[in-house]
């Protein structure tokens, strides 16, 4: 093997890693514009929870429960049944004082609503309430640009 021979080969492995290293590179990007989108997803779900989700149970205003929710949560929940589990979790819990932390406990890009794409994340909170302690369990859903309330749970503590 001549001195020629050896040098085209190392070209060609050169090649190789140049190619090998190009696709890493993309690889990582990518994975870093997919991280970073989920967190923007998550920071403007929790930003809903405080800024919209809160003053709900603070006051156990269900027009405004109604106002943020999405029809599917309204069309499977008569209104009659939400009354009266607000009524009795009002009565059990009294108006919701803070939230300690609220955790994102599931992320989805791939549902869909009506058809069209929309992002869904399950977040729970740790609820203090002025008779007692919740947790709030929450799937949110945002179709367009806009969250709403597609699923809500509150799980007394200890009651």
């Amino acid at each position: 093997m001549g001195i020629g021979q050896n040098i085209g080969m190392n070209k060609n492995l050169l090649a190789i890693l140049i190619a090998a290293a190009l696709c890493c590179l993309g690889g990582m990007f990518m994975m870093s514009k997919v991280l970073q989108e989920a967190k923007q997803v998550q920071e403007a779900a929790l930003t809903f929870c405080k800024k919209d989700v809160e003053p709900v149970f603070k006051t156990w205003d269900l027009e405004m429960l109604k106002k943020i929710s999405h029809p599917e949560l309204l069309k499977n929940n008569p209104e009659s049944e939400m009354k009266a589990a607000f009524a009795k979790m009002s009565a059990k819990l009294g108006p919701l004082k803070e939230v300690t932390a609220w955790k994102n406990t599931g992320f989805d890009k791939a549902n869909k609503v009506d058809g069209k794409p929309a992002v869904s994340v399950n977040i729970a909170g740790d609820a203090i309430f002025t008779k007692g302690r919740a947790t709030l369990k929450l799937k949110l859903i945002r179709p367009a640009d806009i969250w709403m309330l597609a699923n809500v749970q509150v799980d007394q503590v200890g009651g």
